[in-house]
């Protein structure tokens, strides 16, 4: 990074990380700063532009504008896309797929992350996606058991309907021949 011709235009920081949005000429690029060994890293794709980040809970959020062409832009890459980083798997993801609607103001909150979408009638929608769907452990447990147990169940049942009904699994009706 070239440290003479940087501007720092926005800081955003959790216990852990340290987010800074970095102006070099046209172009804002994210930096994301590990507070205790120094080490850095790039967010986003470098080439085109981002904005809003926001940190926590183990993600990052930001605005950008993916292919934008600055010298010669294009409308339906105008508008901004939120994507986000997890940082524990060094992984960045798309929250929606590529449309010409605005996403912008992405917020990392537990467990979601919230954003404003304005539409071409600029009417402002606030967004939230999950971030991951989580059994609670209790849940978890109680679903393991009774898949582990169901089929012993099973087993049990077939056994005795078939003690019980003579080797067959349902009862044959019984005809009187006195009739």
């Amino acid at each position: 990074m070239d440290y003479q011709n940087a501007t720092i235009t926005e800081i955003v920081l959790d216990r852990e990380h340290l987010v800074a949005l970095v102006n070099l000429s046209s172009v804002n690029r994210l930096v994301m700063v590990n507070l205790s060994n120094g080490e850095q890293q790039i967010l986003g794709d470098p080439v085109f532009p981002v904005e809003a980040p926001s940190i926590g809970h183990g993600y990052v959020a930001w605005q950008h504008q993916q292919f934008l062409v600055s010298n010669n832009p294009v409308d339906f890459d105008l508008d901004w896309e939120v994507r986000y980083h997890d940082i524990e798997l060094n992984q960045s993801y798309q929250l929606h797929p590529e449309d010409d609607i605005d996403q912008v103001q992405p917020q990392v909150m537990e467990e979601h992350i919230a954003w404003l979408q304005i539409d071409e009638d600029n009417e402002t929608q606030i967004r939230i996606f999950t971030i991951e769907v989580v059994f609670e452990p209790y849940s978890s447990s109680t679903l393991q058991v009774f898949v582990l147990l169901l089929p012993l169940l099973l087993i049990t049942w077939v056994y005795q309907r078939l003690k019980e009904n003579e080797g067959r699994i349902l009862k044959r009706p019984i005809f009187n021949e006195e009739e």
